[in-house]
């Protein structure tokens, strides 16, 4: 009896360490989606894509967005969530030495059609040692955050070609980050509130 009392408690402790407070589902190696089995609150990130690749200097772009964080009481509280859905931009650029990123405004031309998205705010990131997420032989790291609604996300995921501009800096999105963005938007779509309002009503 002795011996099966401490199987079950030993098999309690794994379950808790492994399962943890969140629920993971995969989209891809890039796209993650975690739910909060006790908020069920659903946070979904797509991994920084290079945009910028120089011996001096580096740029990525991620997006996270999360839904079901904030109670909904009534159906004003519901579509004033569907309006205010949006994922979140965040441009990361680690460099040797001072930058300057012109206006910070970001912009897209997709296929020829023009999204402007407005000034992106940032800092450069300082700590009281190392920065441990700096790159060897880089000095400085700074974020910039902007917003992304789902139509203009899923009009740069659907485009043939993409440029895009951030202050000063220029590139052309590949194909390989646009099939990423568009994993992306697919899992906003489905966790997000106008999603499962619509799946609802079907």
């Amino acid at each position: 009896m002795r011996c099966m009392l401490v199987l079950v408690c030993a098999l309690l402790s794994v379950s808790f360490a492994v399962g943890g407070p969140f629920v993971w589902s995969q989209q891809n190696d890039q796209v993650e989606v975690k739910t909060d089995r006790f908020s069920e609150a659903t946070t979904i990130k797509l991994k920084p894509q290079t945009i910028l690749d120089t011996p001096d200097q580096i740029i990525t772009m991620s997006l996270e967005a999360k839904f079901g964080d904030k109670k909904i009481r009534d159906e004003v509280d519901r579509t004033s969530e569907i309006l205010g859905e949006q994922a979140f931009v965040r441009l990361e650029s680690q460099s040797k030495g001072s930058v300057d990123f012109g206006d910070k405004q970001l912009h897209f031309i997709v296929d020829g059609k023009r999204i402007k998205v407005g000034e992106s705010v940032g800092t450069l990131l300082k700590f009281p040692g190392k920065d441990p997420d700096l790159k060897p032989g880089f000095k400085n790291r700074e974020v910039f955050t902007n917003g992304l609604n789902l139509e203009q996300m899923k009009q740069i995921a659907n485009g043939n070609r993409v440029e895009m501009r951030f202050g000063k800096y220029e590139s052309v999105l590949s194909t390989t980050l646009l099939g990423n963005l568009r994993e992306f938007v697919r899992a906003f779509t489905k966790y997000a509130p106008s999603g499962k309002l619509k799946e609802r009503r079907l």
